[in-house]
């Protein structure tokens, strides 16, 4: 990968090309790397889209369930419930594959499979921690294939995992702790209908996290939008690898949009329980709030924070050491795409050892994706030998049952 000075924000990406099972060349002696952006008419798909739309020496394309929209790329009409044949048949016609479909915890690990029967390099915005353990349990035959799976390449997981590697560094890798990470949803963004039915989903239902440094389930326990709900990321499978001393880890989700009337709906109301009733809730959702955000143009921002803690969730107290990261965006949907597409550049047009990884088993993406993402307009802040001193917020009680990996 190499800046060519003009771009996104001020730079434009140039890549070179890599066909599978072949060595990296130059793409002006050959072909451009083809990159397929599944679901790529949904939020994340389009922004995705856009920004590998300006990158030299990519060749664009796109499936979707949808009618081709007038974004760049050529389109594929695909269904994931297509089969598998089908979507290998399209895929194949591809160096890399970035999965934008959703929702993951549905979906799993069909698209990676698929990827590595077609002998396609595979890249996702994946935020399940069940979709991610099917994925990486694909290792063996990713490597026996010589396809590279990359997982987890999204918000959180895949910024956050970038930031807490860079508070871990910053904090002292062994005297961590606890870690918490808030995400703040700003108003005024779309949304995707798979997001928003993930949402509920979560809501009504409980969420794993690390406690006494054993991954737990959580039971719902009523919270406001706005100090932010318990969710699942992903990142609570690798936090012990960033942090080997870790004792508990959460992941807390606030969105501004969201008053704490309609958290009370969702958790109370019967409809958000039947599964049909709340896709359909779940589309209509995100096509009124899109709509909305269209007319109003540019959305709030989103704050990602990692706060990396020297004591338990249990004992911070005064004396606890606590490092804080941060990246503000233009938008949470924005940032995941910022991620994803930083991803293919940084890989496309190079050798990719095979098998399935995530940015921890993968640190060399870390700069590249970092810089990527700050010429999007991303803004992170990173504290250097300066943390901060005092507790971390105190989490709401809640009750929880031992719920071991999978």
């Amino acid at each position: 990968m190499e800046s060519t000075g003009r771009g996104t924000g001020e730079t434009r990406w140039k890549v070179t090309n890599r066909r599978n099972g072949e060595e990296a060349r130059d793409r002006d002696a050959g072909e451009p790397v083809k990159v397929l952006v599944a679901g790529g008419t949904g939020v994340t798909g389009r922004l995705v889209r856009g920004m590998l739309g300006v990158v030299d020496g990519i060749e664009l394309a796109y499936t979707s369930r949808q009618k081709p929209d007038d974004g760049p790329g050529r389109h594929f009409p695909l269904r994931i419930a297509a089969g598998h044949n089908e979507i290998c048949r399209v895929f194949r016609k591809h160096d890399w594959v970035v999965n934008c479909t959703g929702p993951f915890e549905v979906h799993a690990d069909s698209l990676a499979r698929a990827c590595i029967d077609s002998g396609t390099g595979y890249i996702d915005v994946n935020d399940s921690i069940d979709a991610r353990r099917a994925i990486m349990a694909l290792d063996g035959d990713a490597r026996r294939e010589g396809v590279p799976v990359l997982t987890g390449f999204g918000l959180c997981p895949g910024l956050s995992t970038a930031l807490l590697i860079l508070g871990a560094r910053a904090a002292g890798v062994e005297e961590v702790r606890d870690v918490r990470v808030d995400l703040r949803i700003g108003a005024d963004q779309e949304s995707g209908a798979a997001s928003v039915e993930s949402m509920f989903r979560t809501i009504r239902g409980g969420y794993r996290a690390m406690l006494g440094g054993a991954i737990v389930e959580v039971r719902r326990n009523p919270v406001s939008s706005q100090s932010g709900i318990g969710y699942e990321c992903p990142d609570v499978d690798v936090v012990r690898e960033v942090c080997p001393s870790i004792r508990g880890y959460s992941y807390h989700v606030a969105f501004d949009a969201l008053s704490d009337e309609s958290v009370e709906k969702i958790c109370t109301s019967r409809l958000y329980a039947m599964p049909v009733v709340s896709g359909l809730l779940a589309r209509l959702g995100a096509a009124v709030t899109s709509r909305k955000a269209r007319a109003k143009g540019t959305p709030q921002p989103a704050e990602l924070v990692v706060a990396l803690s020297s004591a338990g969730a249990g004992d911070a107290g005064p004396s606890a050491e606590t490092t804080v990261v941060r990246a503000t965006g233009p938008g949470s949907y924005k940032m995941t795409a910022a991620i994803a597409a930083a991803t293919v550049v940084a890989v496309a047009g190079k050798p990719v050892a095979p098998g399935c990884r995530d940015l921890v088993g993968h640190p060399r993406l870390l700069e590249p994706v970092l810089a990527f993402a700050r010429d999007a307009g991303i803004h992170i802040e990173v504290p250097h030998d300066n943390p901060t001193t005092g507790p971390l917020p105190t989490a709401a009680h809640c009750d929880t049952k031992e719920k071991g990996k999978r």
